[in-house]
């Protein structure tokens, strides 16, 4: 399964696998790698594009600092 990233409108290079979790009772963490942000409000959104694979049910999104 994959969906497509994009921050402030732009598609980022690569989609988002996410691996089977094998039920609805099941949670899996999955990892979209680093992303560039801007200073103040950014607009993420993941989405099922034409090229991306099945569809996937997102329950949270955490964004966290890199370390320097």
């Amino acid at each position: 399964r994959t969906l497509s990233l994009y921050v402030n409108g732009v598609r980022m290079s690569s989609s988002l696998l996410l691996a089977p979790t094998g039920g609805w009772n099941s949670m899996r963490d999955s990892k979209a790698g680093a992303v560039n942000l801007v200073a103040g409000t950014n607009r993420i959104r993941l989405q099922r594009d034409g090229s991306d694979i099945a569809a996937a049910d997102i329950d949270k999104l955490t964004v966290t600092l890199a370390a320097a």
